[in-house]
């Protein structure tokens, strides 16, 4: 077995998830008062969440370079304990799959690239000075790649693309549904552009010629 694999998840996803976990769980005691100075779930927004505002200019940050840490942070900290347990199921789900097709190096480069790209898209269609949290974005990465292998995997043989479309169809009507219920408190942006770069993320590497291996679709 692959050393880097703990039962049947990769490492690496297990590690992700458990700097969520620990980051949530310091936030929850400090939400139930066990810190009673210091706030960390607002002390971590103000130091890791993505402000569009410092990309404008309209304040300069606490530390050098928050305007581009930003882009990475934003991923590792949820607004409450539900958030942060969607995203880590989503990812658990995905994260064999996605791992064992592209390898433990990439599906972390996948990661951070979808994470990124889904602050600059929400940056980029959002125009709120609100700030933006959560794994969403690289999650979406995630579901972008699981799409494209079975977009791929369909038109290769020669088979109806209706499930992927509805697939698709569902996960549109699921975000609008939760921005409607959330009252436009969901970043649909950031699910864009972290999908967005998932469904290309693959053949872009082999468009490179920097993909190592095609795993079977099987």
């Amino acid at each position: 077995m692959d050393s880097t694999y703990f039962g049947k998840l990769p490492v690496p996803i297990i590690v992700l998830i458990s700097i969520f976990g620990l980051v949530e769980v310091v936030c929850l005691t400090s939400d139930f008062g066990f810190f009673s100075n210091t706030n960390f779930r607002q002390l971590f927004m103000v130091i890791g969440a993505f402000w569009p505002a410092l990309i404008n200019g309209e304040f300069s940050g606490l530390y050098n370079n928050q305007k581009y840490t930003m882009f990475i942070t934003h991923a590792f900290l949820h607004g409450n304990f539900l958030h942060f347990l969607m995203n880590s199921v989503v990812l658990l789900s995905l994260g064999k799959m996605i791992s064992l097709r592209l390898g433990n190096f990439f599906s972390m480069v996948l990661f951070f690239v979808s994470a990124t790209s889904g602050g600059l898209v929400f940056y980029l269609l959002n125009n709120s000075s609100n700030a933006m949290i959560g794994a969403s974005g690289a999650v979406f990465g995630f579901i972008g790649v699981w799409q494209y292998y079975d977009f791929s995997s369909r038109i290769k043989r020669n088979k109806p693309i209706k499930p992927f479309l509805s697939t698709i169809f569902a996960l549109i009507v699921g975000n609008i549904l939760i921005a409607f219920l959330l009252r436009g408190g969901l970043a649909w942006e950031a699910h864009l552009g972290g999908f967005i770069v998932g469904f290309i993320f693959v053949p872009f590497l082999i468009i490179l010629n920097i993909f190592p291996f095609q795993r079977n679709d099987n």
